[in-house]
């Protein structure tokens, strides 16, 4: 048996295929809100630049769950724009949403390096001697808008190939 693009789909066919679309979008959105929850407490125990900390890194803890449930939502997500009607409108405000957050997150990590007064290669720095990932940094690699990106250029990819698929069929 050879694997292929054909294969990975009708596997996720085959997933999908004995859910309604009210119960895809209904697993979408506990999906969401677990991704959304995982941020919360990831940020949450992440120590602002103006602390200082003694207890490690306990942000890490809620990095595992981030990915879980974000694959959990891009799996519905699949799920989701395979039974719907489509139309331009949703790759384009997609691609809206992706431009935004990634403005927005580039203000935040140039912000945050700014508090923390350097990178981890400035001996001025808080994070000095740290790894990129670190108990001041967790929130700049995990957040709503990387969130939101990473979900933009999924239902984008997602639209491109339906579209595409339907052309050929």
């Amino acid at each position: 048996m050879e694997l292929g693009v054909n294969n990975s789909t009708d596997l996720l066919d085959r997933l999908g295929g004995c859910m309604t679309y009210k119960t895809r979008l209904l697993w979408l959105i506990i999906f969401i809100l677990l991704s959304s929850a995982a941020i919360c407490l990831l940020s949450l125990f992440t120590i602002k630049p103006y602390r200082i900390s003694g207890n490690g890194n306990l942000g890490l803890l809620f990095i595992p769950p981030f990915f879980i449930f974000l694959v959990g939502a891009l799996f519905f997500c699949y799920l989701v724009i395979q039974k719907m009607r489509m139309n331009r409108f949703i790759p384009l405000t997609a691609l809206f949403v992706f431009l935004i957050a990634g403005f927005q997150e580039y203000n935040f990590v140039r912000n945050r390096i700014h508090a923390l007064g350097g990178w981890t290669d400035n001996p001025d720095s808080k994070v000095y001697r740290f790894g990129w990932l670190n108990q001041y940094t967790n929130d700049m690699w995990f957040n709503g808008y990387v969130w939101l990106m990473v979900f933009s250029v999924f239902v984008i990819v997602f639209y491109v190939k339906r579209v595409y698929w339907l052309r050929n069929e």
